[in-house]
């Protein structure tokens, strides 16, 4: 599992300047309430007492303005509930807007860092958090902050990934375990750093390969952050020189797609995290959200015209009750026939993380479609459940 820092109580959508005697504007403060918990909020830092810091980043400064990181509090399960005055910086002015992070100090340098590093096995510490901008103004407003946004780097690509979520408790608006952990892996077996060697990761490998296309459908998306990290890693241009680059040949998009899928409620915020990150990709490439509800009998007119290479799926366990929907749009992919690519079956790659112990049935009501799934790796985290990495293969 991973522990994730968020807002109980979040920041506001504007701060004021207090007035000083003097008459100028001077900085004041805000209030929140820093939480630690699980991707669902349900399960929250129980550990030995963990250092916060916070930072104040100036929103689209050119000179990339930014305050010291300065300890906010030592976090612990007895005070999870404490409200927190900071200081507004003291460079705000008005009409300024300004992103308050917060993060954990590591526990191998003993700095904190506002960015997850998706190349690594494990992470120990709560990923950082960033708020929203705030405006500084003369007047308060009450009103709280909906979003957050997290930031993730690829080493070998020079891109920084940001995913927006939802504050609120919507499970379909937040990142969730599976998502961090195959992205993780993805990272992994893309840039060559794996090392697993079966048969199926390598087959995944080859089809993934940035060098060549690859039709891939997302299914259960959420936030959209495993398909932004594919996209990074297939369709930014990678740091090594001696690569040629993903734009090396010429990409028809029929073939060379990456489509994400959710029901409608979860559309906006997939939009918007896509857009947020399209200055990353080539624009000979595509990544595309789409509505896909597997209660509907038929896939969307866009995506059932041709076959995929790869179908990917994390977290999509975690309610038993959508178990044969979910494996009648698998079905439903698998019958659109060949992967464009590969002339071959596409390959599933799930994330899973066991949350109920119930929930292992999928694997027997798969075998149903002629779905084999076979674990190739695992992501520890921050201990407890791994996010466990399965390819399903289809047989006759």
């Amino acid at each position: 599992m991973f522990y994730y820092l968020s807002f109980l109580r979040p920041p506001p959508l504007s701060a004021s300047l207090s007035i000083s005697t003097k008459g100028k504007a001077a900085a004041s403060s805000i209030i929140i309430i820093p939480q630690i918990a699980n991707d669902l909020r349900t399960e929250y830092y129980d550990g030995p007492p963990l250092d916060i810091m916070y930072q104040w980043i100036r929103a689209s400064s050119a000179d990339a303005l930014k305050t010291s990181p300065t300890k906010l509090t030592s976090y612990r399960a007895e005070t999870m509930y404490k409200e927190i005055i900071i200081p507004l910086p003291k460079q705000a002015k008005e009409g300024d807007e300004w992103i308050l992070m917060l993060s954990a100090a590591s526990d191998t340098t003993g700095e904190p860092s506002g960015i997850v590093d998706l190349s690594a096995r494990v992470h120990p510490v709560p990923l950082p958090v960033y708020s929203m901008p705030i405006q500084i103004t003369r007047s308060f407003s009450p009103s709280k902050q909906e979003k957050l946004m997290r930031q993730y780097i690829i080493p070998s690509r020079p891109c920084c990934i940001r995913v927006m979520e939802q504050t609120s408790f919507d499970l379909d608006k937040k990142i969730w375990d599976s998502g961090i952990g195959l992205s993780s892996w993805l990272v992994e077996i893309i840039d060559g750093q794996s090392s697993v060697t079966n048969t199926h990761a390598s087959n995944l490998r080859r089809l993934l390969d940035p060098s060549r296309c690859c039709r891939v459908v997302e299914l259960g998306a959420g936030t959209g952050i495993v398909s932004l990290v594919l996209a990074a890693l297939r369709y930014s241009v990678p740091v090594s020189p001696s690569d040629t680059g993903v734009d090396s040949f010429p990409s028809d998009p029929e073939l060379d797609s990456i489509f994400t899928t959710d029901l409608s409620s979860a559309m906006s915020l997939l939009e918007q995290n896509i857009a947020l990150n399209e200055h990353l990709f080539s624009p000979s490439r595509r990544l595309r959200a789409i509505v896909l509800d597997w209660d509907n009998s038929e896939l969307p007119l866009d995506i059932r015209t041709v076959g995929f290479d790869v179908i990917i799926m994390a977290d999509v366990t975690y309610n038993i009750a959508s178990f044969l929907a979910l494996l009648r749009t698998l079905k439903s992919f698998i019958q659109l026939g060949a992967g464009p690519n590969s002339n071959a079956a596409p390959l599933i790659v799930l994330g899973y993380k066991e949350r109920h112990l119930d929930e292992r049935v999928l694997w027997e009501m798969a075998r149903s479609i002629g779905v084999l799934f076979h674990e190739v790796d695992a992501r520890p985290g921050a201990g407890g459940q791994p996010v466990e990495i399965w390819i399903g293969t289809i047989f006759d």
